[in-house]
């Protein structure tokens, strides 16, 4: 029997229109289909959701640089003195705010389920950029995601969620 994950990628306020600092158009029009999808626990092996989850003065905010958002910059990794340019952005998903919250109508479905389930928080570390749920920008640090998928002997991942340029896109690359 084939062992399949659902991976909801942040389904989060920050991200939600008509408020969220880094909305994304339409995005609340994936809400209700990614809800029905987590009320079929039979298609399911495990469901996890991952969160954005930043320290008030993460390096990816435009704030800390004094710059505008969507500026891009040249960063250099603290251990590995590594450089790549990458994009600053609005402050979002800061720990602990309404912004950083899931979704409240998936997140009291996921919360109903009675088969495995996780929230995983990404970018939580203040100096490094996390666009994958899987690990950072530089590929140095690892979340618990793929532990997770090993540990319930996933053989099949059906990935959904924001943004797909970005967050979905990133996290399917190193899946």
């Amino acid at each position: 029997m084939v062992k399949r994950a659902l991976l909801v990628i942040d389904l989060q306020e920050d991200f939600l229109p008509p408020n969220g600092s880094l909305a994304i158009a339409e995005g609340r029009s994936i809400v209700e289909p990614i809800t029905n999808l987590i009320k079929q626990p039979q298609n399911w092996s495990l469901v996890v959701a991952t969160q954005d989850w930043h320290p008030s003065n993460h390096t990816s905010f435009a704030s800390q640089h004094n710059v505008e958002p969507f500026t891009e910059l040249e960063f250099k990794h603290p251990e590995s003195n590594q450089t790549k340019k990458q994009t600053v952005w609005p402050d979002h998903c800061v720990q602990d705010t309404f912004g950083s919250t899931i979704e409240k109508t998936f997140l009291t479905e996921f919360e109903k389920l009675s088969i495995p389930k996780a929230i995983v928080k990404k970018g939580y570390l203040q100096d490094r950029e996390y666009y994958s749920c899987f690990q950072d920008s530089w590929g140095l640090h690892h979340t618990e995601l793929e532990n997770l998928l090993k540990e319930n002997e996933i053989d099949e991942v059906v990935i959904v969620g924001l943004a797909y340029d970005y967050c979905v896109l990133n996290s399917a690359i190193d899946l």
